[in-house]
């Protein structure tokens, strides 16, 4: 039913997936949060989003390439504030997040990869 991905969507799709899942799981065992229910439950809500946006860009559909592309710079925009955290520690985490979401957009406007989608 489905052809196979082109690279760069596949890339996109991986580091969308690992960057959704890992930041849910360190913002929920992270010591020393002042408000972590918060946390979670944004959280919980942006993982969601990027894994059914990554599934939409998956199956083809123009509207998920475009909700991939815009979850994941919500995601890169949210995790800026880690910078100002206090904790050295969080705000890498924040700025790896960050840059594995505009790495994941870089990859799904690639020239051979925006056709699968679009």
């Amino acid at each position: 039913m489905f052809e196979q991905a082109p690279r760069p969507v596949i890339w996109a799709a991986a580091l969308t997936v690992f960057n959704a899942v890992v930041g849910f799981a360190v913002a929920a065992v992270w010591p020393d949060i002042d408000d972590r229910g918060t946390l979670i439950v944004v959280g919980g809500v942006l993982t969601l989003l990027m894994l059914g946006a990554t599934l939409w860009l998956w199956r083809r559909a123009k509207w998920g390439g475009i909700a991939f592309i815009a979850i994941n710079a919500v995601n890169a925009l949210s995790a800026l504030p880690a910078l100002f955290a206090g904790d050295a520690a969080f705000a890498v985490i924040g700025v790896i997040s960050a840059l594995l979401s505009v790495a994941a957009i870089v990859f799904v406007l690639r020239p051979e990869a925006k056709p699968y989608w679009s």
